[in-house]
C-alpha cells in the first residue's frame, strides 16, 4: 500500500464486505445512508472508489443510496447480490444486484422489511436463505428466503428469538449453524440449528455466555472455533464448536484485545484472527495467531494502529 493506506467513503462508515472474487469492496455509510463500491487492484489490494454515475433515486453523488442508517452490508455466496441492514426508522433491508463493473442496481422491490433496528445481515454458504440480527425492542433475528433474482420473503414465522440486543449473526461454515452476539444485559451468544427449510431452531442450551456487550462474532474456516468480541470488557472470547454446532469456552476462556473491540474477523487460511479497536486512544487492529486448539496468542507487535475509531475488519484471500 502506498503511504495513504485509506480511502474517502460516505460519512459515517460501519461495514465493509468483500466480494467472493475478490474484485470489489463495499461500505455501509451510516451518516449518509448510502454505500460506497470500490474496485480491489488485484496486486496491490488498493481500492479505487466506482462512481455511481446517475441522480436520484439511485445515486448519492458518487455513492448508492440505501436506506435511512444503513449498518451492515453483506454479499451472497455468488456474488451476485448484495444486502443492507437499514437501522433507521424504515427497518428494512435494502437489496441489490452487483453488475459486472461494481456498480449496483436496486432489484424490485428495492427493500424488504426487517425486525425492529435491523442492525447486521448475513446470507448462509448456500445462497438461499438470509439472516438479519434486529436490535430493537423485539430482539429477534429476521429469517429470509433468496429468490432465484436474488430478491428476500419473509419465512413463516418472519423471525425467531434471540437474546438481549442481538447485533451481529455469523453462520457457520458448514450451512448448519447460526450464532448471535446479544450485546444487551444477558452478555450471551445465542446458537441455532439451521434446519433443512432454512428456518432457525434454538439448541439446547439457547446460549452461551460471553463477556460485556459482545458485539461481533467470527468462525474459522474449518468451522472447529469460534471468537466473540466483547466491547466493553476489551477481550474477545473463544469457543470450540462441537459436532452439534454448540460453542463450550476454551480453558482459557478470554484474551485481552484494546480498547472497545467492535468487530473480530478470522483470515481465510484460519491461521489469523483480526480484531478492530473503537476506542478513543486506541485507532488500532489487534493481531493474533490460532494456536493449537484454537486459543489466540498475540503477533507481534500486538497490534498495528488504522484510522480513527475503526468498527469493521475483513480479510480477503484464498484458503488452500
Amino acid at each position: 500500500m502506498t503511504p495513504d493506506s485509506s480511502v474517502l467513503a460516505g460519512t459515517d462508515p460501519v461495514s465493509v464486505v468483500v466480494d467472493p472474487s475478490r474484485q470489489f469492496a463495499y461500505t455501509a455509510n451510516g451518516g449518509s445512508n448510502d454505500i460506497t463500491a470500490f474496485t480491489i487492484d488485484s496486486s496491490t489490494g488498493a481500492l479505487t472508489q466506482i462512481n455511481c454515475g446517475g441522480v436520484a433515486p439511485e445515486c448519492n453523488g458518487a455513492n448508492f443510496l440505501a436506506g435511512t442508517v444503513p449498518a451492515a452490508v453483506t454479499i451472497d455466496p455468488s456474488g451476485r447480490y448484495l444486502y443492507v441492514a437499514n437501522s433507521g426508522t424504515d427497518d428494512t433491508v435494502s437489496q441489490f444486484t452487483i453488475q459486472s463493473d461494481g456498480k449496483l442496481a436496486p432489484l424490485t422491490p428495492a427493500s424488504e422489511s426487517a425486525g425492529t433496528n435491523p442492525v447486521a445481515v448475513t446470507v448462509d454458504p448456500s445462497g438461499r436463505y438470509a439472516y438479519v440480527a434486529n436490535s430493537g425492542t423485539d430482539n429477534s433475528v429476521s429469517q429470509f428466503n433468496i429468490g432465484t433474482d436474488g430478491t428476500l420473503s419473509a419465512m413463516t414465522p418472519a423471525s425467531v428469538l434471540a437474546g438481549t440486543d442481538p447485533v451481529a449473526v455469523t453462520i457457520h461454515p458448514s450451512g448448519r449453524y447460526v450464532y448471535v452476539a446479544n450485546s444487551g444485559t444477558d452478555n450471551s451468544v445465542s446458537q441455532f440449528t439451521i434446519q433443512s427449510d432454512g428456518k432457525l431452531a434454538a439448541m439446547t442450551p439457547a446460549s452461551v455466555l460471553a463477556q460485556t456487550a459482545p458485539v461481533s462474532v467470527a468462525v474459522d474456516p474449518a468451522g472447529k472455533y469460534a471468537y466473540v468480541a466483547n466491547r466493553v470488557s476489551n477481550t474477545v472470547s473463544q469457543y470450540t464448536i462441537g459436532g452439534n454446532g454448540a460453542l463450550t469456552p476454551m480453558a482459557t476462556p478470554i484474551v485481552i484485545t484494546e480498547f472497545a473491540p467492535a468487530s473480530v474477523t478470522v483470515d481465510p487460511s484460519g491461521k489469523y484472527v483480526f480484531v478492530a479497536n473503537s476506542g478513543i486512544g486506541s485507532n488500532s487492529v489487534s493481531q493474533f495467531k490460532i494456536g493449537s486448539g484454537g486459543s489466540l496468542t498475540a503477533l507481534t507487535p500486538s497490534s498495528v494502529l488504522a484510522g480513527s475509531t475503526p468498527v469493521s475488519v475483513t480479510t480477503i484471500g484464498t484458503w488452500k
